[in-house]
């Protein structure tokens, strides 16, 4: 096998920090005379230098800079057609790359560096990232009249009539967002739910989707397993689901609605993952709910608006303050570099495209979803939460610039999102089709870390200007550079944190609609905030002040 393949077939299933720098290809495993593996035998191995295909120099200034940079930091000759990853670059390295460049007023959004792997295409792309957006090249028309029907009249028009026996086929049941709405389904329906999940890592579909239940609601649900919970093994992106042909139309037959929760939901990687599962999955479902006669529920994200804040992934602008975005909204002018919200944007723009053609679909985009409301309890990989990475960052930087203390944070707990998804599954609007499900009520920054203090996790308001000597110190040092990952890709050129809105976001009509159904959103207080903090520190995932 090729390492390239490696590094390939482990990156499907590994973030890049596991992926290991160096992979040696041996005749055999030496193993000591008491048949253990003999690790001072392989500490001996010598790393061979890593084989690089014909080396291309860079042609503009820019692309010198890049190499040069990269040459620094890997200790080896890069060139322009090499893949950064296949010689050796993992996330910490990635990192300095990105904040190397700052002190030349470059600043790559660290997306990219996953999506450009080359100097070449990323000296290319960095050219035009801030002033080329292709979402403005399509026709609205037919999208816009349908959004036109998200309205008031719509609404007040809705007579309220509880569907409360609903099959449903959900995918992404594995997932925090996809558990949860499974969870408040068996407890808010009576129909059964049918949840397709792939084999892997040596666990079987079965034993994947049970641990998952187990790890946040315990035994809870374990009687409705085979009962009303029906667990499926198959893949998502295959013809028919990867479920055979008999099986597929038995199926097919019994539900009358899809639930998506599934999407490729980090905020960088191969965008060719990002198209297979948030694209090409929404256009086969698009298809499969038409030609069916099935309804559509799929889960997107409000950061298509580009709306931009501390629980969101980007730095503001301000290039469309005074800009609304709400439930009657697409496309309002926004450059998405992101791959995960640009493919989310896109998924959108098909789903509406189809209920313009008979499509009977829902497009719910989220907000920034947090730790159960009930008692606090988080995703299984927290790690990957941008949200929380971020607050991760500066409890271990031990300050945060002041100029952040009125800073609105939004928390949308993960129970109380999937409870109002299934008010929406049970109560059918044909004419309208976009719901935003986030918390409207905010919490400020400053109250945030008060309580924060209060449970020993210090946190201290500082100036500006120290907070930037503080990370200009930190980059430096390569030992302490991880602690700036939540963050990193969050400072300009400056090392200022902008986290603005840059649009003004409005759920009114979705607020409206879920008062009629009985569902209000809570306001984030103390003793919520307490439960937050609590299971944080009990994963230790925040460093608690010893």
């Amino acid at each position: 096998m090729d390492i390239s393949d490696i590094r390939q077939m482990l990156g499907k299933s590994l973030p890049l920090y596991m992926i290991p720098k160096y992979i040696i290809k041996l005749d055999k495993i030496p193993i000591t005379p008491n048949g253990k593996i003999d690790k001072k035998q392989l500490d001996k191995r010598k790393i061979a230098k890593v084989e690089k295909q014909t080396y291309v120099a860079p042609k503009t200034e820019l692309q010198t800079l890049f190499c040069n940079t990269w040459n620094q930091f890997l200790h080896t000759k890069i060139g322009i057609d090499d893949n950064i990853f296949e010689v050796g670059v993992d996330s910490l390295i990635a990192i300095k790359f990105k904040t190397a460049l700052l002190s030349h007023n470059i600043n790559i959004p660290y997306a990219n560096l996953f999506k450009y792997p080359t100097v070449r295409t990323l000296s290319e792309n960095t050219k035009l990232q801030k002033s080329t957006s292709h979402l403005g090249n399509f026709d609205y028309t037919k999208i816009n009249k349908v959004l036109e029907k998200n309205n008031w009249d719509t609404l007040k028009n809705t007579t309220i009539s509880h569907n409360y026996k609903n099959n449903i086929l959900l995918l992404g049941s594995n997932g925090f967002v996809g558990s949860h709405i499974l969870y408040h389904f068996i407890k808010q329906d009576s129909g059964i739910a049918y949840c397709i999940i792939r084999d892997k890592n040596d666990k079987s579909a079965r034993e994947r989707l049970i641990d998952t239940l187990h790890f946040y609601f315990e035994n809870e649900l374990d009687s409705f397993i085979d009962n009303r919970i029906i667990i499926l093994q198959g893949d998502i992106t295959k013809e028919n689901f990867g479920l055979t042909t008999e099986l597929f139309e038995n199926i097919t037959q019994k539900i009358s609605t899809v639930i998506n929760s599934a999407a490729m939901v980090k905020h960088y990687g191969d965008i060719k993952k990002f198209k297979n599962v948030n694209i090409k999955l929404t256009e086969n479902l698009c298809e499969y709910c038409k030609n069916k006669h099935k309804k559509l529920l799929h889960t997107s994200t409000i950061s298509v608006s580009e709306s931009s804040n501390i629980d969101s992934t980007y730095v503001a602008s301000k290039k469309y303050e005074g800009t609304e975005f709400a439930e009657n909204n697409l496309y309002i002018g926004q450059i998405l570099d992101n791959s995960y919200t640009s493919t989310k944007f896109e998924a959108e723009r098909i789903i509406l495209s189809n209920i313009a053609n008979g499509l009977n679909a829902k497009i719910i985009r989220l907000g920034n979803i947090t730790n159960r409301f009930s008692d606090g309890k988080f995703q299984i990989n927290p790690d990957e939460n941008a949200f929380a990475n971020r607050l991760k960052s500066f409890i271990n930087l031990k300050n945060i610039p002041d100029y952040l203390q009125a800073l609105p944070l939004e928390f949308t707990p993960v129970d109380l999102c999937a409870k109002a998804m299934i008010y929406i599954l049970q109560n059918n609007n044909k004419d309208f089709s976009v719901y935003h499900l986030y918390n409207n009520h905010s919490i400020y920054l400053k109250d945030f870390i008060k309580i924060l203090n209060e449970n020993n996790i210090k946190l201290a308001f500082v100036e500006s200007k120290k907070f930037k000597t503080e990370i200009k110190k930190i980059l430096k040092n390569d030992v302490m550079q991880n602690e700036l990952s939540g963050i990193i890709n969050d400072l300009n050129e400056n090392y200022d944190l902008i986290y603005e809105k840059d649009v003004d976001l409005n759920s009114n009509l979705t607020q409206f609609f879920l008062q009629r159904l009985g569902f209000e959103w809570p306001k984030i207080e103390e003793n919520y905030v307490q439960k937050y903090i609590h299971y944080m520190k009990k994963i230790n995932f925040f460093r608690e002040e010893k």
